[in-house]
Parts: structure tokens; sequence; C-alpha cells
């Protein structure tokens, strides 16, 4: 007889397979590359990371190629090993690192996108953390821009989407879905899976110029720098639905060991999203 197989049923049956009419069995988990994916930076996965002095490439895992560079070595982060979760994560002094990508990013204009990030500040007045285009004209860039009074998805010159100030010295994921259209009516952003409620946002149409994205600061605003560990961010070139952000924000947590960070409502507290 052939010893046991999954769920105790004897091997060769074909249950693992779906075989004999009896449903398969999925535990493959969800991943990043179900998407069409803009952008996806993992610090994780070693592969991706090339180190010099510091971390001087991050490779994007989207296939789009739009690798991040600093070939001066005082600008470059550090490489921490086991930061998170047993995962390794990249530190930004808040004074000289950041990175940028080696192509200009495509998002331009008045596009709908989806950014998710996460990562831990750890100074109060320095979370200005990623970002693209040009903050010397009103409307010509966005990122995340944290001066510990609130968070704001800031496009550069308007008034921002202000929600409340993080936690600092706390893993935490934040996503922005921009669809088409002015701003105010429009964007949606959550922290660790919960809504944040905006205090106050422009109606604008922005115009993001063609820039390279910034990782470690805001677009090309070299000023407040980024204090803190970023593990993982993902850009798509699209809107999510409700159900993909929620698969996001699912496998974020489970992956990086944060679970605790989210609300007993979500959909994925107590476990993960599987393909």
């Amino acid at each position: 007889m052939s010893s046991n197989g999954l769920f105790g049923f004897p091997k060769n049956l074909g249950i693992e397979n779906g075989l004999y009419n009896l449903p398969k069995i999925t535990t493959k988990l969800w991943d990043f590359d179900k998407l069409n994916l803009l952008l996806w930076l993992d610090a994780s996965d070693s592969s991706t990371i090339t180190i010099s002095t510091g971390v001087s490439q991050w490779n994007d895992k989207s296939g789009n190629s739009i690798n991040l560079l600093q070939s001066t070595s005082t600008n470059q982060p550090t490489y921490i090993t086991g930061g998170l979760n047993s995962l390794n994560t990249i530190r930004f002094d808040g004074i000289n690192h950041f990175m940028a990508s080696g192509t200009n990013f495509p998002l331009t204009g008045n596009p709908q996108f989806s950014v998710f990030i996460l990562y831990k500040k750890t100074n109060t007045t320095k979370g200005v953390v990623y970002g693209w285009g040009d903050v010397g004209t009103a409307l010509k860039a966005f990122g995340i821009y944290d001066d510990n009074t609130f968070t704001q998805y800031a496009y550069a010159g308007a008034q921002p989407f202000n929600i409340k100030s993080v936690l600092n010295n706390t893993f935490l994921t934040q996503a922005y879905i921009k669809k088409v259209g002015q701003i105010a009516s429009t964007s949606i952003a959550q922290t660790n899976g919960i809504l944040d409620v905006s205090t106050g946002h422009s109606t604008s149409i922005p115009n993001i110029s063609s820039s390279p994205f910034y990782i470690g600061q805001w677009a090309n605003y070299a000023a407040l720098r980024f204090e803190g560990e970023i593990c993982e961010l993902v850009i798509t070139p699209i809107s999510l639905s409700t159900d993909l952000t929620d698969k996001i924000i699912g496998r974020l947590h489970h992956k990086w060991g944060i679970t605790s960070n989210l609300p007993n409502s979500h959909r994925y507290k107590n476990s993960p999203p599987l393909a």
C-alpha cells in the first residue's frame, strides 16, 4: 500500500492534481507577478542588489528595467541583513542616501496609477520617501512627503493629500490609488489596510514632469531625505480594484511578518492571499 499523501489520503490517488473529480488543492501563494507591474523593488531579494560601499544598484523585478542607481559611495544606502522577519531591508540615513533610476519614469502628465510601499521611518522630520517629477514647478511632481505633522501624498505646489502622521520606528504599509480625473474626488489612500481620510486635497489636475524615479527623497527635492528602512515597493500603471489592493496589502504584511498591524476586519488578517 502506498504511503500517506495530502491530508492522509494514500499517495497517487490524484487528490493533489484534482483528478477523479476531486477538487484541486491550491497552496501556492498569490504574488505580484499576477499584476501588470510598472516597478517592483524588493529588498529581500539579494539577487537584485549590488553592493559597493553601500547599495549601488537596486534592480527592478517588474521586467521593465527601471533599475535604481547610486554611483557616489557616500550617497549609497546600507543593506541590512535580517532587517525584518529575517528578510533584508535597505537603510537610508536621512542625510546623503538616495537612489534614482537610470531612465525616466514613464508616469507623466495626469496618469492613473497605484503605489504600495512597506517601510519604517526612524526620524520624526525626515520622511520624504519616494517621488518623481520636478518639485520646482506646481503640480509637476508626486511622492510621499512626511514632516511628522502630516504624511502627505504631495503634488508639487498643490494642497497635498494630508493624512495622520505615521508612527516612527514602526514598519507599516501605505497605499495610494490614483484614478483618472481630478485628485480630490478620485484618490484613495490606506495605511496598514485602513482607509485614510484626507484633511484636504487639491482639485487641480497634475502634470507630472518626465524624470527619474527617486527613492530616499521626494523627486529632485534633496531636503529632508528619508531616514529609515525600506522593504518593498510596487507600482502599477492602473488604478487597482479593492480586491487587488487587499491582496497586495495582505501579501506584504504576511511576507514581512507584520500582520498584527492589519485591522481584524481585513480579509487577509489571518491568512495570505492564494493564487
